[in-house]
């Protein structure tokens, strides 16, 4: 994973209790890449199309990160 990937946001555990399965099967651009001692955290993706709830950017778990194209 890195900046400017595109990603599908997949359906997680993590999804369900961020309250953001609208978000699923979203595409969208990582714009930030957030990590802690342990790995990959997730990153701020930037949704394709419509905003969600007036915004353009979200927090997604790296549960629910699946990287398209090459």
């Amino acid at each position: 994973m890195k900046l400017g990937d595109k990603i599908l946001i997949i359906p997680s555990e993590e999804l369900i209790e961020y309250r953001l399965m609208a978000l699923s099967y979203r595409e969208g651009h990582i714009v930030e890449i957030r990590t802690n001692k342990s790995g990959i955290l997730g990153a701020w993706v930037e949704l394709i199309g419509e905003p969600y709830l007036e915004e353009q950017e979200w927090f997604i778990p790296v549960t629910s990160i699946q990287k398209l194209g090459q």
